[in-house]
Parts: C-alpha cells; structure tokens; sequence
C-alpha cells in the first residue's frame, strides 16, 4: 500500500546587509528575485486590531494602498537593467508582479549587479531572496494492514462518524469548500455536480485554463475526501480550487497567487462575498519557514477557517511543517496529523513541538484525522479511484469537519469551529502523561493536548452537538 510522503524544503542561507536590507547570499547573476516590502501584512492588520477589522474589501484596499512603493520599484528595476544593457539585446527585459496579499514584487531577469543600489534608495525593501520551490508529494510502498472501508465508505468517514452527523441534518450544505493543490478532475463522478457554477477556479500557473484540471491526482483525491458525493465528509459542499502546485513542485509565488484568489475571488466585484467559507492545504516546507503568514493573516481577518497538513516527517518531534508549524492561535488555523484505523499516529505524520521562530516550542499538531489508507477520486478518469496515504489525506477530512460543523451554524467564527473540534476530540485513556509525547511548554502534562495527537482524533457528530 501505498503511503504520501511530503519533503520538507529546509531553507538554509547567508545574507549580506545593505541599508537596512538583507540580501541572500543565493542571489546571484541574472534570476528571479523576491523584494520583500514593509510594513507586512501581518503588521498592518495587527496595528488595526481584530476588534477594529474592516470589512474584506476596505482591507484589500488598504493593503493595496502600499502597491505605489512596489510600482516604483518595478520601474527602478527595469531602468537599471536597461542601464546594464544600452543596446538591448544582451540582456532580457525585467517582467514583474506583485502580491499585496504578501507585500512583495516577484521580477524575472534581475541581474544581481543592480540590488544593492536599489536597497540604497528604497528604505521599505527588508530583504532580497530567490523564490521558493517546494517538492510535490511522492509516494512511497509501505504495508498497512488494519484499514479496510466499511458499507463502501472509506473508513475514515465512519471513524469520525461522519454517517451518524448526516442522519443529523448537516452535511455540509450552504458551505463553500476551497483547496490549494495540484487542481481538481472536475467532471469525476465524485465532484462533477458540486463544483460551484461561478469565481471557481484559478490556475497561477497558466491564466488560459478556464475550467480546473489536475495533472497529478493529489487535487483530486483531497477535494474528493472533503466534498464528494461518495467518498466525501461534506457532500452537501461546494467547492472551489486554485492550482498552488504544479506537476513537479509547489512555488511559493503560485501559492501566494492562490491566497489572493480565495481571498476574493470576484476582486471585489461581489464584496468579496465570493470567498470559501473553509480552505485545505494539504502542502508545506521547511521549518520555521515564514513566506506565508501574510496570507493567514488575511484569512484569518476575513473569518475563513483553514486547515495545513502537518508533514510527513514522523515519527521524531519538532518535524511539523510550514505553514503547520505557526503559531495557530495568532494565525487561526488548525495543523493536522494522521492517525489509522486503530486510532494510533501513523508512523510518518509529522510532530510538534513547532520550531518556528516566534512559537518556538509551541504546541505543533493541534488535532489527528484519519489519513492511512485513504481512498478517494483519482485524475484518470472520472471513475478512477486510489488509496494513499499521508497528513495531506489527513487534513481534508478536518476541513471537511468544519464545513460540516458550519452547515449547523454558519455564524461561527474559526475559533468556534476549531473550539467545537479540539473540545470534543476523542482523547486514549491511555495517554496521561503528555511528556512522553514529544512535550511542549504549551502541552498539558495530564496527557492531553501533546505534540503528537494535539487535542485528540476529531469525532465530528460531537462536534456538531456543541454548536
């Protein structure tokens, strides 16, 4: 059987400082750079306060008001470049975009001969990088023996007593479900007849492509396991998507893209009205890896719940994954392990505590789903099916949870619905001492929450009782 293994991208470098701006020492002749523009997002919305958010688009605008810094960088850019080259035909013309969902300018063809001037004259530059490129999952054979799907559901569903909620009311209904992946085979059985009719796909990696599409499978399988008819926590769904990854790796700049889009799909034509009430993520790199806390900062202000996969570094602690590995009380997302049939940790799902800077020793892993031996739709037909296994089956099944929980009460808050899953999470008895579980200072040394299981595996029927 087969188990999805995700690489960790450990990004390690040396920088030189240049007035006030830290320049990578990877930055190097003619490539694609990153200038990272101040104040971050992050900031801006931490100096306007939750109790003072605006309305989706009023903080678009205002993040979109530091784009004039980012224009004339970009025609700085490109005039040095044209300094370089008088004649114009040694060198290539500068093409760059800009992100103000992360407040940075992304320029293809930058020789690096011309940063350090531009840091020079432009004091809101705090560092220069190349893009990111996180490796797509592999998978790997690995024996698993105890799963086995039960009355043609995949047993995941039933271990969270997904059936018993259903026979409640809620399945997910009235809620728009997101993810960011490979893309999604929207005309598989599974999905074709829930796929919202309108703002529902984008694809960074090529603006032609009308409808979504997935050349991998990963896109598929994940929004299968979280919306479809069949195999799915919330049927009852819809769903949206955006291709963050592509046929070899993840780029941090076509994951930024995504951010954007799910924010406000509709650019502000429908107030934003368009965005997904629930986004999964199933990916992730590095460790203490910092490139997309602008973008769950903004989420987070928009009242979207979220979810990451944790990795798929286990069994050893500290392993957990960005953007898993953030602080989630400060960010407002959920970072996801994998458990099996008999409700132990899979021997592969990443844990805490996190390592990232500003949560150092932070608990990692917030709640465990059912992720080994997952089956759901595949991309080679629109029948075909496959059973894998990873964190990233784990994560779809807690954000199908949360679209469940808010078919109940669509007026929850992220911190309600994420409250609803930890607080009523099924904890082993037989895990009382949270020491021997990769501790934390934030871990309860009763048992429970601890760095490999967080609050417990999610029981959804109980989840939606409290709300």
């Amino acid at each position: 059987m087969a188990i999805l293994r995700i690489l960790l991208l450990v990004v390690v470098t040396t920088s030189s400082a240049w007035a006030g701006c830290t320049i990578s020492k990877d930055v190097k002749g003619t490539s694609t750079v990153v200038f990272t523009l101040s104040p971050t997002p992050t900031e801006v919305i931490n100096q306007l306060g939750m109790s003072n958010m605006l309305s989706p688009v009023a903080l678009i605008d205002k993040l979109q008001s530091y784009s004039d810094t980012a224009n004339s960088l970009m025609k700085t850019v490109t005039d040095k470049m044209k300094a370089l080259n008088p004649f114009g035909s040694l060198l290539p013309i500068p093409e760059c975009r800009y992100y103000w969902i992360s407040n940075q300018l992304f320029c293809d063809n930058v020789n690096s001969a011309i940063i350090a001037p531009i840091c020079g004259m432009f004091t809101t530059i705090t560092n220069v990088t190349n893009p990111i490129s996180l490796p797509l999952p592999q998978l790997d054979s690995i024996p698993l023996t105890c799963e086995n799907d039960l009355d043609g559901r995949p047993w995941g569903l039933e271990k969270i007593q997904a059936p018993e909620t259903w026979a409640l009311g809620y399945n997910g209904t009235g809620v728009v479900v997101a993810n960011i992946d490979t893309g999604v085979r929207y005309t598989h059985v599974e999905l074709r007849d829930n796929m919202r009719p309108f703002f529902n796909w984008f694809d960074p990696y090529n603006f032609s492509t009308n409808v979504p599409s997935d050349t991998n499978g990963h896109g598929s399988h994940t929004m299968g396991t979280m919306v479809g008819k069949n195999v799915g926590v919330a049927p009852g769904a819809t769903w949206i998507a955006c291709r963050g990854c592509g046929t070899a790796s993840c780029d941090n700049e076509q994951l930024l893209a995504c951010g954007q889009f799910l924010s406000c799909p509709d650019n502000k034509t429908q107030s934003c009205s368009t965005r997904p009430d629930v986004i999964n993520n199933s990916w992730g790199g590095g460790i203490g890896n910092t490139f997309y806390l602008g973008v769950l900062s903004v989420w987070k202000a928009m009242g979207i719940s979220f979810f990451f996969s944790s990795g798929n570094s286990g069994p050893a602690c500290s392993t957990v994954m960005s953007p898993a590995d953030s602080n989630y009380t400060k960010y407002g997302h959920l970072s996801v392990g994998s458990t099996a049939c008999n409700d132990k940790i899979a021997s592969y799902s990443s844990t805490g505590p996190s390592q990232a800077a500003d949560y150092m020793a932070g608990l990692g892993v917030q709640i465990v789903v059912p992720g080994s031996n997952v089956r759901s739709a595949w991309n080679t037909s629109d029948t075909a099916y496959n059973t894998i296994s990873g964190t990233s089956m784990a994560s779809p099944h807690s954000t199908g949870a949360g679209a469940v929980i808010l078919s109940k009460n669509k007026a929850l808050t992220p911190e309600q619905v994420y409250a609803a899953m930890m607080s009523t999470a099924y904890r082993d008895p037989a895990i009382t001492n949270s020491a021997a579980y990769c501790t934390s200072s934030s871990a309860d040394l009763s048992g429970y929450p601890n760095n490999v299981y967080g609050y417990g595996r999610v029981n959804l029927l109980e989840a939606v009782k409290v709300v």
